[in-house]
């Protein structure tokens, strides 16, 4: 009967150090909310094609944005050649099919564009392919190339952000990591027929009950 008040109190320490640990684990943890994620088959692409976009999806993982940091596919990425380990694959290049080191990275940045889209992160610099590619909607990809075509965005959250990029399962997983949710929004697509090899695409985000324009893109239909 004398050992009762002494379980008592331990046990209490315990649920009180426990508490302590598990608060501690929050607090310190740099990113703790997924604002968004990405998730996309590699199943479309052919080998060389996929080491290209993992590689690059390597290097763009585990970066951190600090509030109103940019980041810049092409600075993280770094050139798409021989010596930084990508290789030679069929690319979209101004309207053709044509093989490049690197191709099939857009696969990668079109991911990308998605989550921030969703996280809504501050685009300042995307350009649309010219024909439609596979795996993406129209007016949901991004194209880049070393040099001459960018995706950027700007951490406009008020805490760091991390971005997580990774091959698994031959699936491409984009997240965008920081300390809140962000406000629910609504992605809008409008297309329009031009003529009959051109349709034009409008997208709007739809935040708070406001409608804005994110981009306004043509493209040539196969």
């Amino acid at each position: 009967m004398n050992n009762m008040p002494l379980k008592k109190t331990n046990l209490i320490y315990f649920f009180l150090i426990t508490g302590i640990i598990i608060a501690l684990i929050c607090v310190t943890r740099p990113v703790p909310v997924v604002m968004a994620d990405y998730s996309v088959s590699l199943s479309n692409l052919n080998p060389n094609q996929r080491k290209n976009v993992c590689l690059a999806a390597n290097r763009i993982n585990n970066t951190y944005l600090i509030p109103d940091e940019e980041f810049s596919f092409n600075k993280i990425v770094g050139p798409r050649n021989n010596e930084n380990g990508f290789t030679t694959a069929e690319t979209y290049f101004e309207g053709n099919t044509i093989k490049s080191e690197g191709g099939g990275i857009c696969f990668l940045s079109s991911a990308v564009y998605n989550a921030a889209l969703k996280a809504n992160l501050v685009i300042t610099k995307r350009v649309a392919h010219t024909r439609p590619i596979k795996s993406f909607p129209l007016g949901l990809d991004a194209t880049v190339w070393y040099g001459v075509n960018d995706l950027r965005f700007i951490n406009n959250t008020d805490q760091k952000i991390k971005i997580d990029s990774k091959c698994e399962y031959n699936n491409l997983h984009i997240s965008v990591n920081g300390h809140k949710m962000p406000q629910n929004s609504k992605i809008i697509v409008k297309k329009y027929k031009l003529s009959s090899r051109k349709t034009r695409v409008i997208l709007y985000k739809k935040l708070n009950n406001s409608l804005k324009q994110v981009s306004d893109d043509v493209y040539i239909m196969q």
